[in-house]
């Protein structure tokens, strides 16, 4: 692999998941109101979400990520460049497909954290604890699980190149991610949105 090669890569892998990465933050900052466990507990006694899982924030973050992943389909397509659109935006069959792209990113970002907080409170652990780990990659999985099921062919040419036998893309998602989330959590807590830095 080339030099060129590797930093396409990095910006194929980086711009297809933005919508992913917008959800998080966007769901902090338009976060607040009713939770969506209801303040319920689960079976166990403990809460089923916690106070941090809200209605407003699902809504704010699906819908922050379907407008970053609109704005990256006017940038492509505003240029006017088919090799741009393959380069960035493979089987991006109708002008429409950035909204379903866009939501099953954002959404399933935010899901894949919804089911780390749900297991988080059945282990006992309060909102806001640290889980290295899993802190850093449940919205990836998140993501990437509702874009396999529903959305495989734009999942597999843009993770998955035929080109690759190896899926690098997906290996620097895995890598660059955990810098971005911690990075973006500092932010947060600097901000006072975030309880914690992590």
């Amino acid at each position: 692999m080339t030099v060129e090669e590797a930093v396409l890569i990095i910006i194929q892998a980086f711009w297809a998941m933005l919508p992913a990465y917008a959800a998080g933050p966007v769901a902090v900052l338009t976060g607040g109101g009713s939770p969506m466990d209801g303040g319920r507990n689960w079976r166990d006694g403990k809460r089923i979400l916690g106070d941090g899982k809200t209605w407003r924030g699902l809504a704010g973050g699906t819908i922050g990520g379907i407008g970053i992943a609109g704005i990256l389909s006017v940038i492509v397509r505003g240029a006017g460049n088919n090799d741009l659109t393959d380069f960035l935006m493979p089987n991006w069959e109708t002008n429409l497909s950035w909204i379903f792209v866009g939501f099953m990113m954002a959404f399933g970002s935010l899901f894949g954290d919804f089911v780390k907080s749900f297991f988080k409170r059945r282990s006992g652990k309060e909102r806001g604890s640290k889980s290295p780990i899993i802190d850093m990659y449940d919205f990836i999985l998140g993501s990437w699980l509702l874009a396999i099921v529903f959305a495989n062919p734009w999942f597999m040419e843009t993770f998955w190149p035929e080109a690759y036998a190896f899926p690098w893309h997906m290996l620097v998602v895995l890598i660059i991610s955990p810098l971005l989330h911690r990075s973006v959590n500092i932010i947060g807590y600097k901000m006072g949105k975030k309880d914690v830095p992590w």
